[in-house]
Formats: structure tokens, sequence, C-alpha cells
């Protein structure tokens, strides 16, 4: 007697997935890994804890670090693959698109911390108890559409005073200019913001 092995569809292929940044913590008490499909969709974090032989999943994440002290695993939370491709086809503008947040995980208690909009962030290697990120560029204010048929304001007199030449613009958020980066007290909470940065490290 024998039995015949199934073959292979694309459907089975579909569902494997690979294991991809691996980090330990300094002190050997928790892992971290990815799942990520072999072929296109979101990413799987799986944070196990030695002690408790318990593993916590974080949907959508990538881009893992744990804290030098083994006290934080900080991570980037990226948009679902479907919710960018329908707004894609949807011909939506890059600057419209959602971006990634960035999560911080308080091992010894599991607490969650959230900050959206961010681009990037950095942790020290030999340091602990920071945590520099830096924010996607400030999408400008739309201006506001006047209003229909607006009666004319009877007390103005005059017209309003012209803007003076040669004045500046006002500096904004751009590729060119950089944008906002925060350092963080990973302990505390307190924060600091430097504008207009184009490069950092620690």
């Amino acid at each position: 007697l024998f039995s015949q092995k199934k073959p292979i569809e694309i459907a089975d292929v579909q569902r494997w997935q690979k294991i991809e940044s691996t980090r330990i913590t300094a002190d050997g008490q928790w892992v971290v890994y990815l799942l990520a499909p072999t072929t296109e969709g979101d990413n799987t974090l799986c944070l196990w804890n030695a002690k408790s032989d318990k593993t916590t999943r974080f949907e959508r994440a990538g881009e893992p670090q744990f804290s030098s002290d083994s006290r934080y695993l900080v991570f980037k939370i990226k948009p679902a693959l479907d919710t960018l491709k329908a707004q894609r086809r949807r011909k939506v503008k890059k600057e419209d698109l959602p971006n990634d947040s960035l999560a911080v995980v308080e091992l010894a208690t599991g607490a969650v911390q959230k900050f959206p909009e961010v681009s990037s962030y950095a942790l020290p290697e030999k340091w602990s108890g920071w945590l520099a990120y830096q924010l996607e560029p400030a999408k400008p204010e739309k201006p506001k559409k006047e209003e229909e048929n607006a009666e004319p304001d009877s007390t103005q007199t005059a017209p309003p005073p012209a803007e003076k030449k040669g004045k500046k613009p006002k500096k904004e958020d751009a590729k060119e200019n950089g944008s906002r980066l925060v350092l963080h007290d990973l302990a505390t909470g307190w924060e600091d913001t430097v504008s207009f940065v184009l490069e950092y490290r620690f």
C-alpha cells in the first residue's frame, strides 16, 4: 500500500512564511522575530518570553529593536497592504497615503505606547533610556473655501494693506528642509523636539 502526496498548489505557496529580523535581549529573556509572507502580505511580529514560554503577536510590524537594558521593544507599524493598494488604485496622492506608526512595548508590564506619522527611529546601542524618532513632514494646511455668495463687509472702508515686498515665505517641513525630530525619555515620557532635521544618529 502507498499513498500519493497531494501536489503543491499556488495557494499553498502563498501561505508559506519565513522568519526575519530575529533579535534577543542582552539578558536572554526575550526573543523577537518577524513572520513574513514569501509572496506578499503583512508581517506578524512575534515576541517570545523565555521565562513564561508565552508569545505575543503584533500585526503589520517591522524593524524591531530591543533597548540595551532589555526593558523595551520598539518597532514600526505599517499600514495594511490591502489598504495601500486600494488607495493607489484610486490614484490617491503619495502625500495623502497613510504613514507608519511607532510602537514602544514595556516588556515587564506589556504596556504599549504608540506614536503616529513616524518615518524613522533610532536607539542607542550601549546607552539605555532614550529613543529618537523622526516625524513625517507636516502636511500643509488646505486653504479654507470662501463661502459662496458672501455679502461684502460694509464696515470695511479701505482695502487691506498689501504685504510687504521681499517678505520671506514661512519655512515648512519638506524633503529638502527636513522634518521634526523627537528625543523621548523612555522612563519618564519627557520629550524635546528639534525642527528641520535632515540626518541624526546616536
